[in-house]
């Protein structure tokens, strides 16, 4: 997970984050945002790698955190990639 966050973070520059929604229950919090990034440095994606292109994108994601004693003790992320993808002028193959 850790590694996968420096990926990222390595990939795409945030300029900003726009939270869409934030649900809390019991021990579960789910936070679904927005982030605008620019696309400068390789992104290693379920496709393969996709080089820097200066783009600048905007990913969906949600999170999903189980808290222990008011820590993150667990988390489950879903990310638009499809659509970060196609911003990046990545396709699949015929």
């Amino acid at each position: 997970m850790v590694e996968r966050a420096a990926a990222t973070h390595r990939a795409l520059e945030r300029t900003g984050v726009e939270v869409l929604e934030v649900v809390a229950r019991d021990d579960k919090v789910v936070v679904a945002f927005a982030m605008t990034a620019r696309h400068i440095g390789t992104w290693a994606s379920a496709l393969g790698e996709v080089p820097p292109t200066g783009r600048t994108v905007t990913v969906r994601t949600i999170d999903v955190l189980t808290m222990t004693g008011g820590l993150v003790s667990g988390i489950w992320v879903v990310s638009d990639e499809a659509s970060l993808l196609a911003q990046l002028g990545a396709a699949l193959e015929e």
